[in-house]
């Protein structure tokens, strides 16, 4: 049973306010031609996707337990709940594809019997991509929003490329390319290390969206049956351009040992 105090929380998710925030970066990245007036909103945009993930999964959690003060728990905490919770088996990273499936479908499509939708098969599938894609990407990138929230030094860059020169060969090859980066400090027991994060901001700014989307349904869905009504209005995103969207998969993580700490 939905509680007031849930009802309350989730029905006070400000949407507006995240969609204005990554808006404005990815508006202004693709506005500025200098690296140095593009690399604070490449750090703005990035730290609000990851933030936006936690928004998600602390609300979605909450209505899986039916418990609001899901809120409050602190970040350890968050992540192994979220590994127990969404993963079959973390250690081999495989998701538990069934309970994604049915949370989709319960708080994001509506559920089948009372939402008429064209094409479910395929939307299920794109938003399963896509959450499975964001919880990976928090899960892996916790220590940057950690990193950017505490103050240490972050930084923003353009794009990168991961490259590898074959034995006996002058020539590199590239494997992968990336519209930007982002390089902040982290500590590994009594090592401080210096770590990078490339990707396409395009695809930042696509899964930011496709989150507000999901934080938006989950809001009318939980409002209906909170109210015992008939969902009204659903929106959801429609990918045209999939190659397009297939070209800009990916992200890239690697670390340098910078300080030992004795």
């Amino acid at each position: 049973m939905i509680t007031k105090e849930l009802h309350t929380q989730i029905q006070n998710l400000d949407t507006k306010y995240w969609d204005r925030r990554v808006s404005f970066a990815f508006d202004k990245i693709n506005t500025y031609k200098k690296l140095a007036n593009k690399s604070p909103f490449i750090i703005d945009l990035y730290t609000s996707y990851l933030q936006l993930i936690e928004i998600f999964l602390l609300n979605t959690l909450s209505l899986l337990k039916l418990s609001w003060v899901i809120v409050f728990i602190k970040n350890h905490e968050l992540r192994d709940l979220v590994k127990k919770t969404f993963y079959k088996d973390y250690s081999k990273k495989r998701f538990d594809r069934e309970l994604i499936s049915n949370l989709i479908n319960n708080l994001v499509l509506g559920k089948k019997g009372t939402v008429r939708l064209k094409d479910r098969k395929g939307k299920l599938s794109s938003y399963s991509m896509f959450l499975q894609e964001v919880i990976t990407d928090y899960l892996a990138d916790y220590d940057l929003l950690n990193a950017f929230k505490h103050g240490y030094r972050v930084q923003g860059s353009g794009e990168n490329s991961i490259s590898i020169t074959p034995t006996g060969s002058t020539k590199s090859f590239i494997l992968s390319e990336f519209t930007a980066s982002i390089v902040y400090l982290s500590k590994e027991k009594q090592t401080i290390y210096e770590m990078s994060v490339a990707f396409n901001y395009e695809r930042i700014y696509l899964k930011s969206q496709y989150l507000i989307n999901m934080l938006e349904n989950m809001k009318e869905i939980e409002s209906a049956i909170y109210g015992k009504r008939p969902i009204t209005t659903l929106n959801h995103f429609i990918i045209t351009d999939k190659a397009k969207i297939r070209s800009s998969f990916g992200v890239s993580r690697w670390k340098t040992p910078k300080y030992e700490i004795n």
